[in-house]
């Protein structure tokens, strides 16, 4: 009978050591399983973010794809931000209602502050809140009731601190220490691509700066060579027909305000026989340095897409030759003035004397500007200082 009891005992025994290891079988594929979709939410968020330039479009995307993937209350993400010698983590992004009623009044976290962004951000290190209730050191926001556990995880980029997320569930203890690495993973990936977000940005100000500068500079260039040019207009036609003159500026001004080709349908009463016109700007790297009038004179000339495309590529080509002959010229302008200037100063040097040297300079800016008359006074009028 006690044979059979120790047997009974060792058959209950390993029962419930089959039934402890199903369940240690079953909570470990379930992990497993939390895990792959933890990993894949991290990399569907990373996928997400690497084609995304726009720094404002990047953000709202990361958050509301991180709330959607992984299942939370609510997600916020914080930029660092310099005021008046303080740092602050200013929220940039955040889920739902509560997300817009903070961007709306400019919610901010001091770094190093009595909140888990402002720990975070100065520690660069993740801050974890099981059961909100009983973490001191929170920021316990009316706009979120339903919060129950918190994380804030930093976002750093090339070894910065550049700002924080937080993402928070309405379960206590729904962070344990593999679901905040997956987590981390997801933030460094998002801070990487913010930081890849700002850099283009600012590249792209400062090409569009480097843009604007270079028009600055052609417009600046082509005003003073149309003032100084033997001729800035050019116009071909018919045997017998008039002359337009200045009968097309009207046109043009037009064509200038849009900067782009207009075709145009009785054109202006005073280009008459003419009814119809196609005019293109001439644009050189975007700025507008003159334009091209073609005009016809049947009333029912229809301008075709094909017309338009001839116009404009030869357009193009034009302002191209035309900015190589401008250069030309300039180049030659700035040879012919250097030479001049080094047959000038050759010559003042060849003797020692102030006043030969004086007479010299004034002979010959003379001959070389064609002045007729040159005065040179030497020194100030000031009485000279005391030794």
């Amino acid at each position: 009978i006690e044979r059979i009891d120790e047997f009974r005992r060792l058959a209950v025994a390993f029962n419930e050591m089959t039934d402890q290891l199903e369940a240690s079988y079953t909570q470990l594929e379930q992990r497993v399983a939390e895990r792959t979709r933890g990993l894949q939410a991290a990399a569907a968020v990373g996928r997400a973010t690497t084609s995304m330039l726009d720094p404002d479009q990047l953000l709202r995307r990361v958050v509301n794809l991180a709330r959607e993937r992984f299942d939370l209350y609510y997600v916020g993400l914080f930029l660092l931000e310099s005021d008046s010698g303080r740092t602050f983590a200013v929220l940039r992004a955040g889920t739902g209602e509560a997300g817009r009623q903070m961007m709306a009044q400019g919610h901010r976290l001091e770094v190093g502050g009595d909140s888990m962004i402002g720990q975070c951000t100065s520690m660069n290190e993740a801050r974890v809140a099981l059961d909100v209730g009983e973490e001191a050191v929170r920021f316990d926001n009316p706009l979120l009731p339903q919060t129950r556990s918190e994380l804030a995880l930093p976002l750093v980029a090339r070894g910065r601190v550049i700002g924080a997320m937080t993402v928070q569930s309405v379960k206590e203890s729904a962070f344990d220490e593999e679901y905040i690495a997956v987590l981390q993973t997801m933030a460094d990936q998002v801070a990487v691509a913010i930081n890849n977000a700002h850099l283009f940005a600012e590249a792209r100000a400062a090409l569009e700066e480097m843009a604007a500068t270079q028009r600055r500079y052609l417009g600046q260039a082509w005003a003073e060579y149309t003032q100084t040019a033997e001729e800035i207009a050019y116009e071909t036609m018919r045997p017998g027909d008039a002359p337009l003159g200045d009968a097309i500026l009207p046109e043009i001004q037009q064509v200038v305000e849009r900067r782009s080709t207009v075709a145009l349908q009785n054109a202006s009463h005073t280009l008459a026989p003419l009814h119809s016109a196609l005019i293109s700007p001439i644009a050189l790297r975007g700025e507008i340095i003159g334009a091209l009038g073609v005009h016809a004179d049947k009333e029912d000339r229809q301008w075709s897409d094909d017309d338009v495309a001839i116009i404009e590529a030869v357009v193009e080509r034009m302002a191209l030759a035309a900015e190589n002959i401008r250069l030309l010229e300039d180049t030659q302008r700035r040879a012919v003035r250097e030479r001049l200037t080094s047959e000038v100063t050759a010559r003042m040097r060849e003797t020692l004397d102030v006043d030969t040297v004086l007479q010299t300079a004034i002979r010959e800016i003379g001959e070389v500007l064609d002045i007729a008359r040159i005065k040179v006074r030497m020194g100030t009028g000031k009485p000279p200082m005391p030794e």
